[in-house]
């Protein structure tokens, strides 16, 4: 058989070049005549033999030459012109005219045989002359169906115009409809879960939406969708121009907030960045940050370690680690459980906030499959005094077409095993399809995960890939509500007064003027008291009224001579500098830059960016030699005994205090401590005790009070400085400067007691 192929291919290329040699002895023969047919003609030479008859060219007119043909060409192009034209006259009309009274968007729906492209789509719309610009957003919400937004304003335009070509709308399609969720995995789903999907998955849609409308519409639409329901605050507040941010209504249901990020060497050296996002937190988690025990960060917050692993014995930093920082203004109580060295513990810290228990978790790239298995089997799913779970971290793992991700491995597929054993929602997969949290020159990915075991109320999900924070890392932020119903920490706000000022001449002389005056009424008390002190009951309220209004008095004269300090400044007020937030705003618009810029800018603002990055490392271990070079010629120039204070006060602080904490609470965890105390010291564990009844003293007591006013003087004069105060707020450097006119009234103060075996309660 091969034979013959062979066979009947070489016979056809022989005819083939048979035929070339005939067509090329034509051509010439036709362009011989062509130009002989100028010359005189030759005699007539007949041939007795047979020849080719070939017709005569007739040559093709060109277009130009036809003056009709330029004519209808020169008419199609000034009619596109001036309907191009007149499209924009239109537009601009429209600004010039006042609002509209029907304001506002409409989603129109329309069938389809086929999931075209949008941009083919757009051009079959022209064909039927629909005003591209009118219509603002294409997408495909079923299957067979394509949405069309346009304003309210040109609707109906748009409904007859389509009408005239026999299109039939579906004005009864539903987006939210839980029908038209056609993923097999939600067939198993209830009735009320598929539509809170479908609703779901139609935020998300306008959401995408939005990254194509142009602007001014993109801000109006943005308004309608958030009125709608459609799209949180946040996504408005980002898709508005930053001038008119700050006027919108605070209606936003969203309060609480979990950030995750990794890691930054940048925080070891500065307080958190002044950026929305961190002071608006609750908590802040952040994986592999190499801190090594007992080290903490310098900064105000409460915060939590599961710390890093020393990879060398001299090491300064290790490896892995997980920290947990809690806002000062955090309005639930935190309790972090502490864990013990297992080898699994290592990978991630757990703690509880209201009525949720947070897993926390960083898994190293090289951990093997079975431990990272081990550690997730590990997670408590729920707590005596919780009703949702959510494991949140850097899992390393890439888990596809789940999250919008490109590619997977072996780790991502165990964890989507995991995720569909354990019904777990993926909120990656909910509110950020498709957004990267690892972005890096080697590719982008998602493996920076949240989790939960329930639905959230009110959730919301930013990636914020606009921030650089030195980290290819990007901040990623959870914010949902927690129920109403659950009890809030009781704000007992401590009132701080700038004492410093005391210092000066003018403003402790104001302030014992200012004390002298208020404290008159004080020592006349017992004579301006409406009724007798002859009970126990008259007594306590005369105590506790004297100790209200004298701690009063104080406030008073210390407001008026010094002032409060209105706001809490971090421990690194004196590091970092304006030279160094000027330098680290510089990286961030840099990084913006980048992040915007197309063509040959985006290498110059990433070239910028890098040297902006340098800069503030380099400010960064300048400022450090600085303040270290300070505080070494300070312990030189001072009193060993002042230097070895200090010294020894570093040393504490980095030492780590045990404390008592229960998920119920700071009242919980007090009152079984003083549950726990009364029961050890009752004396119900020692035996043969002999009980003595102690009468019931007759008040007031006859016996003369044993506290002087010398006393008084002595004992405040005794008093250490630089303490923390009680409940009073007050402290020792505010008694000082009146112990002389405080001593006459806390002796008198200190008789009643004394008297009435009462001691102020507020």
């Amino acid at each position: 058989m091969i034979q013959r192929l062979t066979q009947e291919l070489a016979a056809a290329r022989s005819e083939i070049e048979q035929l070339r040699t005939t067509t090329i002895q034509l051509q010439n023969q036709f362009n011989h005549e062509r130009l002989t047919s100028n010359q005189p003609t030759p005699p007539v030479i007949t041939n007795t033999q047979s020849s080719f008859d070939i017709p005569e060219p007739t040559p093709t007119a060109s277009p130009w030459r036809n003056p009709d043909q330029v004519r209808r060409l020169k008419e199609s192009l000034m009619q596109q012109r001036q309907q191009r034209r007149q499209q924009r006259q239109e537009a601009a009309a429209r600004i010039l005219q006042p609002p509209s009274e029907n304001q506002g968007f409409k989603y129109i729906y329309l069938p389809t045989k086929a999931r075209v492209p949008i941009g083919q789509l757009r051009s079959r719309l022209r064909k039927l002359d629909i005003n591209n610009n009118r219509i603002l957003d294409i997408h495909y919400p079923d299957r067979n169906v394509v949405a069309l937004l346009v304003h309210n304003d040109y609707a109906d335009e748009l409904r007859s115009h389509l009408q005239r070509f026999k299109v039939t709308l579906k004005d009864d399609f539903n987006p939210c409809d839980p029908e038209i969720l056609r993923d097999p995995k939600y067939a198993d789903a209830s009735n009320e879960e598929r539509s809170n999907l479908a609703f779901m998955h139609h935020c998300n849609r306008m959401e995408r939406a939005l990254k194509f409308i142009r602007t001014p519409v993109k801000f109006a639409a943005a308004r309608y969708f958030y009125a709608q329901g459609w799209i949180s605050k946040q996504t408005l507040q980002e898709n508005l121009p930053s001038s008119r941010r700050n006027n919108e209504p605070e209606s936003d249901p969203l309060y609480f907030e979990d950030e995750n990020m990794s890691t930054t060497d940048e925080y070891k050296n500065q307080d958190l960045p002044s950026d929305e996002a961190f002071r608006s937190s609750s908590v802040l988690l952040l994986t592999e940050t190499w801190l090594l025990n007992p080290l903490k960060y310098p900064t105000h917050w409460k915060q939590y370690h599961t710390y890093g692993i020393k990879t060398q014995p001299l090491a300064t930093k290790g490896s892995q680690g997980v920290s947990l920082l809690v806002n000062p203004d955090c309005k639930y109580h935190v309790h972090h459980f502490r864990t013990d060295d297992t080898p699994l513990n290592q990978y991630k810290l757990s703690f509880t906030i209201a009525n949720i228990l947070i897993h926390c978790l960083y898994l190293p790239p090289h951990l093997d499959n079975q431990t990272v298995n081990q550690v997730l089997n590990s997670l408590l799913h729920t707590t005596s005094h919780t009703n949702t779970t959510i494991i949140c971290g850097d899992f390393n793992a890439r888990l596809g077409s789940i999250v919008g991700d490109h590619s997977t491995n072996s780790r991502g597929n165990l964890i989507i095993s995991w995720i569909q054993r354990n019904n777990i929602i993926l909120w990656n997969q909910r509110l950020a399809y498709g957004q990267y949290t690892f972005m890096a020159h080697q590719g982008s990915s998602i493996i920076d995960l949240f989790m939960s075991t329930t639905e959230l109320i009110g959730s919301s999900m930013r990636i914020r890939q606009d921030l650089s924070l030195d980290s290819n890392h990007k901040l990623v932020s959870l914010s949902f509500q927690i129920n109403a119903s659950i009890p809030q920490l009781p704000r007992h706000p401590r009132i701080i007064w700038n004492l410093e000022k005391l210092k000066d001449r003018n403003n402790h002389e104001a302030y014992l003027r200012r004390f002298q005056e208020l404290s008159q009424p004080l020592l006349q008390y017992h004579e301006k008291h409406d009724y007798p002190i002859n009970n126990r009951h008259y007594a306590v309220d005369y105590i506790e009224k004297l100790n209200a209004d004298l701690c009063q008095a104080i406030y008073t004269s210390l407001d008026d001579s010094c002032g409060r300090v209105s706001h809490f400044t971090g421990p690194l007020r004196d590091f970092w500098t304006d030279k160094l937030q000027e330098a680290y705003d510089y990286r961030e618009l840099c990084y913006r830059k980048w992040r915007k810029a197309y063509g040959l800018n985006k290498l110059h603002y990433w070239l910028k960016h890098q040297e902006a990055r340098a800069t503030l490392r380099r400010l960064i271990a300048q400022r450090r030699r600085e303040t270290w070079t300070t505080f070494c010629k300070q312990m030189a120039s001072e009193e060993y005994t002042k230097a070895i204070s200090k010294l020894s006060r570093i040393r504490k602080n980095r030492t780590l205090k045990p404390t008592f904490s229960t998920p119920e609470g700071p009242q919980h965890a007090a009152d079984i401590m003083a549950s726990y105390l009364e029961t050890t010291f009752s004396g119900d564990h020692l035996k043969n005790v002999q009980l003595y009844e102690i009468d019931t003293p007759i008040l007031p007591f006859e016996i003369d009070c044993p506290f002087t006013r010398d006393d008084i003087n002595l004992a405040i004069r005794s008093l250490p400085v630089k303490k923390a105060p009680g409940i009073d707020h007050l402290r020792n450097e505010m008694l000082q400067p009146i112990s002389h006119l405080l001593a006459p009234i806390l002796f008198h103060l200190f008789h009643m007691c004394w008297a009435w075996s009462y001691v102020p309660q507020t």
